[in-house]
């Protein structure tokens, strides 16, 4: 090869050398936060690197400041050596009538070395960085529910209304997130698109054993924006804790033990346990009676127990009447107990409590017959009382008894009668003797009658009345015409002497 080629050559090599000798490069970028709205504002960390065999020196990041992203138009950097890397901030802000899109944020890299093939004359370097810089959807949340308050580990809802301010979001799903509370359900909970309102229900159970207080759940909203973009929110929910006791209904027993219809003055207990997590103190507990059942006197259905410990009972006493009628079966009152809390303020709850009433014969008079049939003074009446067990059970020795008041113008002949076995459904009678007095008023009469009879190896006892219609005496009473009968018949046997004594005064003057 001749010297003229090997000349050529060279100077080729040493071009090229000189470009390889003298370069940068930006090796990586990052932008802090990812994820941008309008108005929000962000920095732009570039790494620049010396690729080449030179010194670089003024390095400076140029950038535009027109569109949508504004930032400072230069920044000097300074000098980097061969191999050597240096990195550098750009803070810039996205304006505020910044739509939702991608944009592309050019930044201009300058930089100068002296040419050693150029009698070190100085050139310049320029390299173009393209960042994408992605703006979301503005989507402003806000949770939306009335104050919260918790007493124990039951499960309750928060019924809450998701607010966006901003642009219309899609595909969310909501999540709890709490040391103290769990999420009762399937969640995460599939929301689909939030609008302007969105109602939520959120189902929670305290898990603490201890925790008393304030507390916040965060209510996190996962979705995806108008851009397609995943994003996430996170929505605080204030709960307050207040440790309170919580109250129940354990045995109810009665005397009699078995509580039957038409009974008065029956004792019934009810032990009330405190299942909660503090103490209840200034208990007052009244019950209230379902219909057929009635307190026996005056404040027989309140009772006082002052303080209730977590975890222990007290026995409230009660006095009761069973009305007549009433059917076996259970019965619910209501006993509404008012207390003083942790918080020293009054509060009031109410729970059921169950009256048992075992079946038992109920007797009821179904009709009342006499004879005569419309009975007066100075009659002897026959009565005959019909009654039927409209009970649950069978009754046995059924007999009915009359007792009458001594002001009352009668006497009995045959002042109770025996009946017998009534069976459910089944009608007997009666039948009674009383003479009604001569002088009796005429007017109806209330009899006092009772039925006896056996169930169950008890005793049983109705008290019932019946009426007795007695009309004016049909009889003539000859004492109050005495005197007018006695004038009477001496005027006629005067009469009838005068008579005999004129015939015989004019047979003598005939003779």
């Amino acid at each position: 090869m001749g010297s003229k080629n090997f000349l050529a050559l060279g100077a080729l090599l040493l071009l090229f050398a000189g470009f390889a000798a003298a370069d940068f490069s930006v090796s990586s970028f990052q932008v802090v936060p990812s994820s941008l709205v309008a108005g929000s504002s962000g920095v732009i960390s570039v790494t620049i690197a010396n690729t080449g065999a030179y010194k670089m020196e003024g390095l400076t990041v140029n950038t535009g400041t027109d569109g949508p992203i504004s930032a400072e138009r230069s920044v000097y950097i300074g000098d980097l050596q061969p191999g050597a890397t240096v990195t550098t901030s750009i803070p810039f802000q996205v304006r505020q009538n910044a739509s939702a899109g991608v944009y592309t944020f050019t930044l201009m890299i300058t930089g100068s070395y002296e040419d050693p093939a150029q009698n070190l004359q100085t050139k310049t370097t320029i390299r173009n960085v393209d960042i994408p810089l992605t703006v979301g959807s503005t989507s402003i949340f806000n949770l939306g529910y009335g104050a919260v308050t918790v007493s124990n580990k039951n499960p309750f809802t928060v019924n809450a209304t998701i607010r966006n301010f901003g642009d219309p979001v899609t595909n969310a799903y909501v999540s709890i997130s709490s040391a103290n509370f769990i999420a009762i359900g399937e969640y995460p909970k599939f929301l689909g698109a939030v609008g302007n309102e969105t109602p939520l229900a959120l189902d929670l159970a305290l898990t603490s054993d201890s925790f008393n207080g304030r507390d916040t759940v965060n209510v996190v909203l996962d979705y995806t924006d108008r851009l397609g973009a995943q994003r996430r929110a996170t929505l605080p929910l204030s709960i307050y804790v207040l440790r309170a006791p919580e109250f129940t209904a354990g045995s109810v027993t009665t005397s009699p033990a078995k509580l039957v219809s038409d009974t008065a003055e029956a004792q019934l207990k009810v032990e009330i346990q405190n299942t909660g997590e503090a103490n209840g103190d200034s208990i007052s507990a009244r019950l209230v009676l379902p219909q057929g059942f009635t307190p026996s006197y005056s404040y027989s259905d309140q009772a006082t127990l002052g303080t209730i410990a977590q975890g222990s009972s007290k026995t409230a006493m009660y006095y009761v009447d069973v009305a007549k009628g009433v059917q076996g079966g259970a019965y619910n009152a209501t006993m509404v107990l008012s207390f003083k809390d942790a918080s020293e303020e009054f509060k009031t709850v109410s729970f059921p409590v169950e009256i048992r009433v075992s079946d038992a014969p109920i007797f009821e008079i179904v009709s009342t017959e006499t004879g005569p049939a419309s009975p007066s003074a100075g009659d002897t009446v026959t009565m005959r009382i019909n009654i039927e067990n409209v009970g649950g059970k069978p009754a046995d020795s059924v007999s009915v008894r009359a007792f009458s008041e001594q002001s009352q113008p009668f006497d009995f002949t045959e002042k109770s009668d025996f009946i017998g076995t009534l069976d459910k459904g089944a009608n007997g009678t009666a039948v009674l003797i009383l003479t009604v007095d001569r002088d009796a008023q005429p007017k109806d009469y209330l009899i006092d009658v009772e039925i006896r009879a056996v169930a169950d190896g008890n005793v049983l006892v109705s008290d019932e009345v019946v009426r007795l219609p007695v009309g004016p005496s049909k009889q003539i009473d000859f004492g109050s015409y005495a005197v007018p009968a006695v004038a009477g018949a001496v005027l006629l046997f005067g009469g009838i002497l005068a008579g005999m004594a004129y015939e015989r005064k004019q047979l003598g003057r005939r003779e």
